[in-house]
């Protein structure tokens, strides 16, 4: 699986974020919405976003034919064509990043690593007991340290 990282735009309202977008343009939203922004996609059309801003940036990822958005404790697939969300999920925390791992697709939230199928479904999941501070892919393992000073060492699954 490849993967290609969708730039994130700022904007200052919904209605600066929804300038130039087609009818039934996807909308994602999260609790709280304080900020917005859209990602704009190959085709042109945008994804808007509304969200709580908690100092994390969405960010989106172009993985075959979904689009994967992570931002605050939710993770949306969106169908790459259509533009229509395909899952909505619920990071175990606040995602942070998108990690490849061979052809598979790694979520890192604050405390934790989950794997996504094109689906939805969770097929592996490794949480630590505090917020990870570093970490590294070594052959089939993720090992690393969290802000207590923790080692972890997950096997990756799935």
């Amino acid at each position: 699986m490849s993967l290609t990282y969708i730039e994130w735009t700022s904007s200052t309202s919904k209605s600066e974020a929804m300038v130039d977008v087609l009818p039934n343009a996807p909308l994602i939203l999260t609790s709280d919405n304080n900020s917005w922004g859209y990602f704009r996609v190959e085709n042109g059309q945008k994804i808007i976003v509304g969200y709580a801003d908690i100092g994390l940036k969405p960010q989106a990822i172009w993985a075959g034919d979904t689009v994967f958005i992570g931002i605050n404790e939710a993770l949306f697939g969106i169908d790459s064509t259509s533009l229509a969300v395909k899952f909505t999920y619920k990071m175990p925390w606040v995602f942070h990043e998108f990690v490849q791992y061979k052809a598979s697709l790694l979520i890192r939230d604050e405390i934790g690593f989950v794997s996504i199928a094109k689906d939805g479904r969770e097929i592996w999941e490794g949480i630590t007991e505090s917020p990870i501070d570093a970490f590294r892919l070594e052959g089939n393992s993720i090992v690393g340290t969290t802000t207590d000073g923790d080692r972890f060492h997950f096997e990756i699954g799935g």
